[in-house]
């Protein structure tokens, strides 16, 4: 009798935990599932931009955060959702005039709150335009009907939002030229240039240049990232948006091969990039997830919910979210800065090794190639960065500005007197010029 009752408990051991692994391995399918009907396009590296452009010419693209506390949106369901990367056409109703721009030059999304390294529940309506030239945006409404639109909402012309962006698409060979308006690039700027035209046996190409430039640009930025946090806040003011990999292979081979050896000469040396840590962006399923709603893929949950994976579900979902705001925000502000990933912890390439990647055709600071991004639950870690894919049918390097101030080279006090309206035209002025060689 013994015996029996000892094989009991073994089986009893042994059937308990294929349950717990067949639980587990549903839920990971879950937040799978999700993954690959809401957020598996970002992947895709799809650049924006527009149909016919000459080779010259260059496109701009603006992004404009209603101004915080200045505006306050009340969170529903649809928009808690949509402010973690999940939407439905169903959801149109929901949105109130905030979302309106009455302009067909703007479309109003979603955009979240938080800070270098945390997120909140909370949202904001964020006005992006379709991608123009900078003439149009010389020539017609568009400046005014941003005005219109945060007037509309109460937004007093004298705030300034500092993370008004734009992007633009650049020529490799204008590079230098939209660099060198940064006063802190000027001695790279001119250590770069003289470097080129004494190399042995030959000079640089111009392509070349553009690239040593942009390589020192983002290693410099993010070397010197002072804090753990979220890798793209450290890319300021530029931040480069195309596939560092697909560039390199659009040099001769000679330069390509050169290229590791001659960003370290010129950049000084070998470091350690994000020297302080990462942090991975948390997508709606993860910040129920981390905010102690459903059960974790990850570590001891007290949450008894499975996620979910139909709208309907999603939304009551995110109805008790907003129930228990105040606990998941705290849950979300509290997250240790990490990848939230399995395993060992993860960090940034060092100089070399991102540079030997980008010759090899890889960009190990994008989520298309980062081993830490494919580790994340997310597989969200570098987001913007490196993330459009360069391809012979739209041949230009896509930068992104997040301190327009810097980009566009104002003192303080000048850039804070101007208009909305001036802004937009100030950075098109600076798209035009670089259009003339």
């Amino acid at each position: 009798m013994l015996c029996l009752w000892l094989a009991s408990l073994v089986l009893v051991g042994a059937v308990r935990p294929m349950q717990d692994l067949g639980a587990e391995a549903e839920r990971k399918e879950a937040f799978q599932e999700l993954f690959r009907r809401y957020f598996a396009h970002y992947q895709k590296g799809q650049v924006r931009s527009m149909p016919g452009l000459l080779p010259h010419e260059i496109p701009i693209q603006y992004e404009f955060e209603v101004p915080k506390n200045m505006y306050d949106m009340k969170m529903t369901p649809e928009l808690l959702l949509m402010r973690g990367g999940i939407s439905s056409t169903d959801f149109a109703k929901a949105l109130g005039p905030a979302f309106d721009s009455g302009s067909p030059w703007w479309r109003v999304e979603v955009d979240g709150i938080g800070g270098k390294h945390h997120q909140v529940l909370q949202g904001l309506p964020e006005a992006n335009s379709v991608v123009v030239r900078p003439r149009t945006v010389l020539n017609s409404s568009l400046p005014t009907d941003l005005a219109k639109y945060l007037e509309k909402l109460k937004v007093p012309a004298s705030v300034h939002k500092q993370s008004f962006q734009f992007t633009l698409g650049v020529p490799l060979e204008r590079i230098g030229a939209l660099l060198k308006r940064m006063p802190h690039m000027h001695k790279r700027h001119a250590e770069t240039s003289s470097f080129c035209r004494q190399r042995e046996p030959s000079p640089c190409s111009r392509q070349y240049e553009g690239l040593l430039l942009l390589c020192q640009m983002v290693l410099e930025q993010a070397a010197k990232c002072s804090a753990c946090g979220f890798p793209k806040r450290c890319q300021t003011p530029w931040l480069l948006r195309t596939h560092i990999g697909d560039l390199t292979q659009t040099l001769q081979r000679e330069e390509r091969e050169r290229l590791v050896e001659e960003v370290l000469q010129l950049w000084g040396g070998d470091e350690q990039l994000y020297p302080k840590g990462i942090m991975d962006y948390l997508h709606f399923p993860e910040m129920a997830e981390m905010g102690g709603m459903v059960k974790k893929r990850l570590g001891p949950s007290g949450a008894a919910d499975e996620m979910p994976t139909q709208l309907a579900d999603l939304l009551k979902l995110a109805a008790r979210m907003l129930e228990n705001r105040e606990h998941v925000d705290e849950q979300l502000r509290s997250r240790p800065c990490q990848v939230n990933a399995p395993g060992k912890p993860w960090n940034a390439p060092s100089a070399r090794q991102w540079l030997q990647g980008a010759q090899e055709g890889r960009d190990l600071m994008s989520d298309h190639d980062s081993a830490a991004a494919k580790a994340s639950l997310s597989s969200t870690l570098w987001r913007s960065m490196g993330s459009w894919r360069w391809s012979p049918e739209e041949p230009r390097i896509f930068l992104e500005c997040r301190n327009p101030q810097s980009c566009l080279g104002f003192h303080e006090k000048s850039w804070r007197q101007l208009s909305y309206e001036e802004m937009l035209r100030e950075a098109a002025v600076l798209a035009q010029d670089l259009e003339t060689p």
